[in-house]
Order: C-alpha cells, then structure tokens, then sequence
C-alpha cells in the first residue's frame, strides 16, 4: 500500500490550490521558529480554503502554554510536538499527537514515548526543515504499531528509495518540493506523482 503524503510549511494562499487539486492526505502548519513560521490566525485563514478531507497538523517544539492554548482550541486535527515532551503535558493534550524524534543514531530511537494519544512517530533529522535526509539504515529494524511518518530531506530524486527501505505509513515533505519563492507547485506535482505511482516505477 502507497504511503498517505505530508506536505510541510504552508505559509500563503497561493500554495493552496495543488494541495487541494491532488487532494493531499495532510497538511503541516509550523508555529515554531522557523522561515515557515506562521501564527495561528493566518494558518486559519490558509485552511479555511482547504478541501474539507485534507487533515491538518498543528507542528510545535516545546511551545509556551499561551501558544498551546491557542492551538488546542484551534481545531487542527493532529498536533506534531518536536522536543522534549513531558507525561504531564501529554496528559493536558485534548487532540491525537504525532512525536517527533531527531535522529542521529540508534540511540535516538530511546526517545519514543508510549501513549496512548501518541498515534505517530514522526523520524526526522536532527535539523528539521534543513534538507537533510538522516540515516534511513537507523530505522531497518524498527516495529512500532503506530504510523510511521519518514520526513528529513525528502524530494522526488530520493522517495522511491525512502519508500523501498523504510515503509512509512506516511512521508512528510517540505524544502524538497520547494523553490526560491515557497511551496513549488511542480516539485509537488512529481513528488506526489512518485508516491502515488509507487509499485510502478521500481
């Protein structure tokens, strides 16, 4: 079975239109300090003209209370928490939580936490949205019973091979289908054509 797609970092209305034309099967807005940062406010307004079925991700790193607040009651559908993340925190989270673990190495993997609000394990590199594609030979061997979401410099040159050696359930890119003016419409185009064609193209 072909992975579902996440398409990271939306930051205007103009990267809209190809996300809703290939009806993509997540959206990633980022309320952490990044060039992708956007406030909460303007993410509503960007998902008000999204296709109703796309799910939205809340993506977050250690955010202060007030900004937590603010995105639990903001009706996104699944919140991707980056960093450490406490039981007590986990316990005050009305909303599925995707963990997001940096990989370096094997002992990175120690950082998953079991819950169950915790529905997915996010495995990025250890500079999230740089580009960089970690050590995928770290994740051979791993069996979780949750979604398996790859993301770390993902693009349509490497995905196939993504795909062949780690069997996400879903993959999440952003930088890779990105030009010097934001979101490309036509990086996503061959991006999701590769996934989508998965099986095929081998």
């Amino acid at each position: 079975m072909n992975p579902k797609i996440k398409i990271c970092g939306i930051t205007k209305k103009e990267e809209i239109p190809v996300l809703n034309e290939f009806n993509i099967d997540y959206v990633g807005f980022v309320f952490a300090k990044s060039k992708r940062e956007v406030s909460v406010k303007d993410s509503m307004n960007l998902r008000a003209n999204l296709n109703n079925n796309i799910k939205t991700v809340a993506v977050v790193k250690e955010p202060p209370i007030e900004l937590l607040e603010e995105i639990l009651q903001g009706g996104f559908d699944i919140l991707q928490w980056h960093g450490s993340l406490k039981e007590e925190t986990i316990k005050h989270i009305n909303m599925p939580i995707w963990q997001a673990i940096s990989v370096k190495d094997k002992e990175s993997l120690g950082n998953i936490i079991y819950d169950e609000k915790i529905i997915g394990y996010v495995f990025d590199g250890s500079a999230p949205g740089s580009g960089k594609p970690f050590d995928w030979q770290v994740l051979s061997d791993i069996q979780i019973n949750s979604e398996l979401i790859l993301a770390g410099g993902l693009d349509s040159d490497n995905i196939i091979e993504a795909i062949n050696k780690i069997k996400p359930t879903i993959v999440d890119v952003s930088s890779g289908v990105e030009s010097d003016k934001g979101k490309d419409p036509y990086k996503i185009k061959e991006f999701v054509r590769k996934v989508k064609n998965y099986g095929n193209e081998q």
